[in-house]
């Protein structure tokens, strides 16, 4: 007989929306530190979205 695991849509769903939710929590913490960063390292807006383009990916 063949073994197969069940299908588990539902957990494929959990998983992609944990995924979802990580990434827009890391978008907000960057977002609200940029002021911070942009006054402790004297960045420019060029710096920042540097910043930002780096941690997104």
């Amino acid at each position: 007989m063949r073994s197969t695991s069940p299908v588990r849509p539902g957990v494929a769903l959990g998983v992609l929306c944990l995924a979802v939710f990580l990434v827009v929590v890391d978008n907000t913490i960057v977002n609200v530190a940029l002021p911070t960063l942009s006054r402790t390292l004297h960045a420019s807006n060029t710096s920042l979205q540097w910043i930002v383009d780096a941690q997104i990916r």
